[in-house]
């Protein structure tokens, strides 16, 4: 049998976990959507059933955000009790199953979950108020290229990876220590371009923000760098891509580390 990923161990794997966490998984469902439907339906309320598509964007993409890493970060909480650490780390099954169960919840299940429960809500408050503002209504598009909301997936996958990668390396407190360290990457980030553009430009420059391009002050006239919009656009996002893919590897390894 392989000893990395077996069919069949990983079905009984994920089968146990879902068994297990089955109640606490459900009630956070229902409660998820009776704080979607509180928020969702004060604005509908408001608004004399009317819910505006700015509206239902900054409720979305809030609780979509928020919920998944916080969701994320408790993902492997059971390491920091070792009554339940030791059960589940000498668990016959591999280190990338076990990484694998985690990440399909965090990832995958939490995604299509949250989606189905934000459009029942939001579906049911527009069917309630059709009678009163039919022709004002519109449900949001969240893959509607023009509302720019399809952008909020890629960064929940960002965000995932940190806070992932924190619910693994850091004990206790995961999503309070992996928000500082993410806050404080950001801050050594910007000041470490500060530097490098104060370096390689002799010319004054202002302070400018990673990968946004710069100003350059050259006899009292300002002059802008920046990429074309297409190849701005990959650069920023093969950036973000390897960020990602690095720190789900560096969850796994670290996992693999904490059960040798």
């Amino acid at each position: 049998m392989n000893n990395t990923f077996a069919p069949n161990r990983f079905a009984r794997l994920y089968r146990k976990h879902t068994v297990e966490h089955l109640k606490s998984y459900l009630l956070s469902i229902a409660v998820l959507a009776g704080i979607l439907t509180v928020c969702l339906g004060f604005f509908w309320y408001m608004n004399r059933a009317k819910l505006a598509i700015r509206d239902q964007a900054n409720i979305f993409v809030f609780f979509y955000l928020a919920c998944g890493t916080i969701f994320t970060s408790l993902t492997f909480g059971y390491l920091d009790q070792k009554k339940e650490a030791i059960p589940s780390l000498t668990l016959p099954a591999s280190h990338f199953e076990k990484y694998l169960v985690s990440f399909i919840y965090t990832f995958v299940v939490y995604q299509l979950v949250f989606l189905g429960i934000f459009f029942l809500v939001d579906g049911t408050l527009f069917a309630f108020g059709a009678p009163f503002k039919k022709s004002e209504n519109e449900i949001i598009n969240v893959f509607n290229k023009e509302q720019d909301l399809y952008i909020i997936f890629i960064v929940y996958a960002i965000l995932h990876s940190f806070a992932f990668w924190g619910a693994v390396y850091f004990e206790k407190l995961h999503f309070v220590k992996t928000a500082f360290v993410v806050l404080a990457s950001g801050f050594l980030m910007v000041i470490i371009n500060n530097v490098l553009l104060n370096v390689f430009i002799k010319s004054d420059t202002e302070k400018g923000i990673p990968f946004l391009g710069v100003r350059v002050l050259e006899q009292d006239k300002r002059y802008d760098l920046y990429l074309q919009s297409t190849d701005f656009l990959l650069c920023v996002l093969a950036a973000l891509v390897a960020i990602t893919i690095l720190l789900w590897a560096a969850a796994y390894f670290k996992l693999k580390e904490k059960e040798v």
